[in-house]
């Protein structure tokens, strides 16, 4: 065996090492650091839970709250004035005291499925009570849905019984 035939065995393991280390490295940084980097700070990455900034108390909310005593309380809100050709609207999306979960708001118009508002989490005895929309409305009564989706209060936020509450959407 001549020297750089040697020379060549004692740097092959050294070699791989080098390799498999390099890998690891590149691996690791996409497994965790990757995500951290394609999401903006508020939006949140595999596993996080995202209470809404704008959810708080309100005086103004909604009194005809639907369900069982010990299930989940729903808020209706047969009508809700807008302002036409405004984004803003004003109005307490409740989840009503004492609910075992949280609730995400979603406003949609019925028939064509446009996503107009959708909220984060809301904490029970909390509302969110004004919304950006996604675009103003012309003036009249717009036929839409609230979906209400939600997540068990405990670590595993587990999905529960959501709802669809309709309401008009009457722009001014």
């Amino acid at each position: 065996m001549t020297s750089n035939q040697k020379e060549r065995k004692k740097r092959t393991p050294v070699f791989w090492l080098i390799l498999v280390a390099l890998l690891l490295a590149i691996e690791a940084f996409i497994l965790l650091g990757l995500p951290k980097l394609l999401n903006d700070d508020n939006a949140p990455i595999a596993g996080d839970f995202v209470i809404d900034a704008d959810a708080g108390t309100d005086t103004d909310i909604p009194q005809n709250i639907g369900g069982a005593s010990q299930g989940i309380q729903i808020p209706g809100y047969p009508e809700i004035p807008v302002a036409a050709d405004s984004r803003e609207l004003r109005v307490a999306l409740l989840n009503p005291e004492g609910n075992p979960c949280y609730f995400k708001f979603e406003i949609v118009l019925e028939g064509s499925d446009e996503t107009l508002y959708e909220s984060d989490w809301v904490p029970p005895g909390e509302s969110v009570s004004r919304q950006a929309l996604k675009h103003s409305l012309p003036k009249g009564q717009h036929k839409a849905i609230i979906r209400i989706a939600t997540a068990s209060l405990d670590d595993s936020h587990s999905p529960m019984n959501g709802a669809e509450v309709a309401t008009t959407l009457v722009a001014q």
